[in-house]
């Protein structure tokens, strides 16, 4: 293909590609395109999510209890804690039964288990014969929006915790 037949279009006019950018078209132009179609969601499926999350989080939480050995972050040795630091503490004082301890080591992800625990009870009662409960479709957005909102949300807790 000759370089005269790459054009980009932008908003007013063609501009046509030549050299190496014309090379990178062309070998993007030969990348089959490929519709990924998204399973339907189960239950099922997010319960087993769900059970391999909270199996990986008491695992390192009991370990840390039994062993005082957690898992540390880079940061912290420059005095920033990330949006994660103090979760290790946070699962052992849940196992020991001090929800307001765990509460004070890392109030974000303290709040997002708690949220994990409603979804899922909700993911049960459906497998069991409850109703099925789902956002509005109006509401429904796409994964990536969810991470996108998490990951801003990590980022200020962040910023708000290393201010103190």
């Amino acid at each position: 293909m000759s370089d005269a037949a790459h054009l980009i279009n932008t908003k007013s006019r063609q501009v046509p590609v030549t050299g190496v950018g014309a090379a990178i078209l062309e070998g993007v132009s030969a990348i089959p395109q490929v519709a990924v179609q998204q399973p339907e969601f189960t239950p099922q499926a997010g319960l087993r999510r769900m059970g391999e999350t909270a199996m990986a989080l008491l695992g390192v939480g009991l370990v840390y209890k039994v062993t005082g050995l957690g898992i540390s972050c880079g940061l912290i040795k420059f005095g920033i804690y990330c949006p994660f630091c103090g979760g290790t503490r946070m699962v052992a004082s849940l196992l020991g039964g001090h929800p307001v301890a765990a509460f004070h080591w890392n109030p974000m992800l303290f709040v997002a288990g708690i949220l994990m625990v409603v979804v899922t009870l909700f993911w049960a009662g459906e497998l069991i014969g409850g109703p099925r409960l789902r956002w509005p479709r109006s509401w429904r957005v796409s994964q990536n929006r969810i991470y996108l909102v998490a990951g801003v949300a990590s980022l200020a807790f962040m910023a708000v915790r290393n201010l103190a």
